[in-house]
């Protein structure tokens, strides 16, 4: 619904979101859904060799695991299926939930921007030296670099 997003995502319980900035608003707001996005297989399969990183969606980025899932270049069976598993109220809803309400702590607790800096700048750091991946934050390149 055109220019009503907030409002159809606060009263549903369950969104099926195209992959975007949609997804975070969606996981800010609470409800539980999935990542679309109809991809060309042999432009994702190209995409996926040239970019490296572990998720599209920006919950799943924040969080640093899969909290929703990311159906970028299934039909729409399986887009249906994982659907009707997470609708009804079940471990796999209830696991999500958990999820997004982490992804909201890290990004409407005091500081909120700069934990979302220090996300980016480490997947930023992560994506430019996969050799570095196991350091952490405090002996990273670019946070040495900072101090």
């Amino acid at each position: 619904i055109d220019g009503r997003a907030q409002e159809v995502m606060e009263r549903s319980s369950f969104c099926i979101v195209a992959s975007g900035t949609a997804t975070l608003e969606c996981a800010l707001i609470g409800t539980p859904m999935v990542a679309v996005y109809r991809a060309n297989p042999v432009s994702y399969a190209i995409g996926r060799r040239v970019v490296t990183t572990r998720f599209v969606a920006l919950p799943n980025i924040i969080a640093d695991r899969e909290v929703i899932p990311e159906l970028l270049t299934e039909g729409a069976d399986v887009v249906a299926r994982r659907s009707l598993e997470l609708i009804d109220d079940g471990p796999l809803r209830r696991e999500m939930l958990e999820g997004l309400s982490q992804v909201r702590v890290l990004m409407v607790e005091p500081g909120a921007s700069k934990n979302a800096a220090r996300i980016i700048i480490e997947r930023l750091e992560e994506l430019a030296h996969p050799e570095n991946k196991d350091e952490t934050p405090a002996t990273s390149p670019v946070t040495k670099h900072r101090k």
